[in-house]
């Protein structure tokens, strides 16, 4: 397998990347190094996907590993700054969404930057799994650390290089997971939530990150679950099809009509809860907090190339345009509108082996 670096840079570059009518969506299934990859019609396509996470790995552990550098110095950092933060690479927001943010985000900036400190980023990721792909449940909630994570990192370690060549100082970036809320709202173990938190602080590990990728797990904080069963909360009046099976998705389960409509009311108190805590941890770091979606409150942050949702809500597959991998996320409704098709895809050598994944 031939790493070249260049490839995922000219791939990164591309707009639109998660985008595209309905058709083939090749859902990989991982095979260790030293294991027999089967042939056929699948092979060429997933030893492109093979390439492809290997150049991703590959660029990651470079950006990570360069020293500071002192650049000549722009004229505004602050507004380099920014300018790195708003670029389409990383932020699918339009510039006019965001400008009301600016203010604020230059007051931040300029704190940090006066201080010669790294900037803080606090990255809103997910509750420490992903839901079920199957409108079937038949695959289950997904507890790995896989290649979702490893893109996301990737993406991170990009931003780092970028940052670096406008303010020496660099970032700290904090991955959040509200496990505590995936606990309360649909009862996710959180023994397998931390579980997930340790492997991806590993793979971020092995990918030379460790001190400038740092994980905030909300259940490390306290005993969430105690605190929201103080909050009265009554069941919501009525739930549509379409947000019950959401539901149903994140609890990789079948569930009643009544069942969807208590979780669906825990959701928001339980949000507004943690935000709170949050914010208060965000705000005595001077940090920035990040979200995967769009919002009129933060800046949006891809969580793999091309990305404009939520990673969470399923699983990373790809699509091969002009023959190269692009990916996309695969969730329930990607079976309704596209051949899934699965392929052998090889993880990248010196990573740990995700848990849940078959090989």
């Amino acid at each position: 397998m031939t790493a070249t670096l260049s490839t995922a840079d000219r791939t990164f570059s591309e707009p639109g990347l998660a985008t595209g009518a309905p058709d083939t969506v090749h859902e990989p299934v991982l095979y260790g190094e030293a294991g027999t990859v089967p042939g056929g019609e699948a092979a060429e396509a997933g030893a492109r996907i093979s390439d492809y996470l290997a150049d991703c790995a590959g660029l990651a552990r470079a950006a990570f590993a360069e020293a500071p550098v002192d650049p000549a110095p722009p004229l505004d950092p602050v507004e380099a700054i920014l300018g790195v933060l708003l670029r389409h690479e990383f932020n699918h927001q339009s510039r006019g969404r965001v400008a009301h943010l600016l203010p604020g985000l230059r007051q931040r900036l300029q704190a940090q930057v006066q201080r010669a400190a790294p900037i803080p980023f606090f990255m809103s990721y997910n509750g420490g799994y992903h839901a079920t792909t199957r409108p079937d449940f038949s695959r289950p909630l997904g507890f790995e650390a896989g290649i979702a994570e490893l893109l996301f990192l990737h993406m991170i370690a990009r931003l780092k290089r970028r940052l670096a060549a406008v303010y020496p100082p660099g970032m700290v970036y904090h991955i959040v997971l509200n496990n505590g809320v995936a606990d309360w709202v649909n009862d996710i173990p959180t023994a397998r939530t931390e579980a997930y938190a340790r492997a991806l602080e590993g793979m971020a590990a092995a990918l030379g990150a460790a001190g400038q990728v740092r994980l905030l797990v909300q259940s490390h904080l306290g005993d969430f679950a105690a605190r929201m069963r103080q909050v009265p909360i009554a069941p919501a009046a009525e739930i549509d099809p379409a947000t019950h099976h959401n539901i149903e998705r994140f609890l990789g389960r079948p569930c009643t009509a009544a069942e969807a409509r208590l979780r669906l009311a825990r959701y928001a108190p339980a949000e507004s809860a943690w935000w709170q805590e949050l914010r208060g941890i965000v705000d005595a770091a001077g940090g920035i907090r990040l979200l995967q979606v769009a919002s009129a409150d933060f800046l949006s942050f891809r969580p793999f190339p091309g990305a404009a949702t939520r990673a969470q809500t399923g699983q990373v597959g790809f699509r091969l345009q002009g023959g190269k991998p692009v990916p996309m996320l695969i969730t329930t409704a990607t079976f309704a509108g596209a051949g899934v098709v699965p392929v052998p895809v090889r993880w990248p050598l010196s990573l740990a082996w995700p848990d849940s994944a078959a090989a």
